[in-house]
């Protein structure tokens, strides 16, 4: 199971332990995999996220899940659900990168208004420049954003990345660069750098970049996490 099956899981399975229902809209490999390793749970909905997809394209957010909140609110009274959605990443996938801002914000929207948990989690490459204006904006409408299973392991690939580039002196000037500027506060600092170096130092970012997934990935220095 891969980090982001392995988090969703957990969230749902939570969930069940204490009497919260789930509506999870996912890829049907994934459903598959979810109601395999829950069981049977009538406290869990499952929904494909291609076909939900196509129904909210056409519909809107709002018509196509407000229902099955509806539903489970009848059938578990007092109870808080649990939601989780790869409609936005599959957005991704296709490069539609402003149809899935429009849908993570219409997501937060029916949140806030229906008062249900919700859980975000997308396969992004956080070492590609080209994702940057979505994580930018993926941060700004979450109250807490965790970028990989294993921050840690992200800053130490980060630090070896920059000192190799740019040497220890001007590492300290971005570092301090992008404290003061906190641009994306709710993302770990080792992100937010990235996003920084993005921004402002187009000539050795791809570098940059290149050599932190190196190290995130293939370093047998860096830590490693589940």
């Amino acid at each position: 199971m891969d980090e982001l099956a392995t988090s969703v899981r957990t969230y749902f399975a939570e969930g069940i332990a204490v009497g919260q229902p789930g509506l999870a809209v996912m890829r049907g490999e994934r459903v598959r995999a979810l109601t395999g390793d829950l069981g049977d749970s009538d406290l869990l909905v499952c929904l494909d996220a291609a076909v939900t997809l196509a129904q909210v394209e056409r519909d809107g957010l709002a018509a196509v899940v407000e229902p099955q909140l509806d539903a489970l609110e009848e059938r578990f009274p007092g109870a808080r659900v649990r939601a989780f959605g790869e409609m936005v990443d599959i957005l991704v996938a296709r490069g539609d990168v402003d149809q899935a801002l429009a849908l993570e914000q219409a997501w937060n929207e029916l949140a806030k208004a229906r008062h249900f948990c919700l859980l975000c989690a997308y396969a992004l490459d956080v070492f590609d420049p080209h994702v940057t204006p979505l994580l930018r904006g993926i941060a700004g409408d979450h109250s807490h954003a965790l970028v990989v299973a294993s921050p840690e392991r992200l800053a130490q690939a980060v630090d070896r990345a920059l000192d190799d580039v740019l040497g220890p002196d001007e590492t300290a000037r971005v570092y301090v660069a992008v404290a003061e500027e906190a641009q994306t506060p709710k993302l770990p600092f080792a992100s937010a750098v990235l996003l920084w170096v993005t921004d402002n130092m187009p000539g050795a970012a791809s570098r940059i970049l290149a050599d932190a997934r190196s190290y995130y990935y293939w370093s047998d220095a860096a830590p490693t996490s589940a």
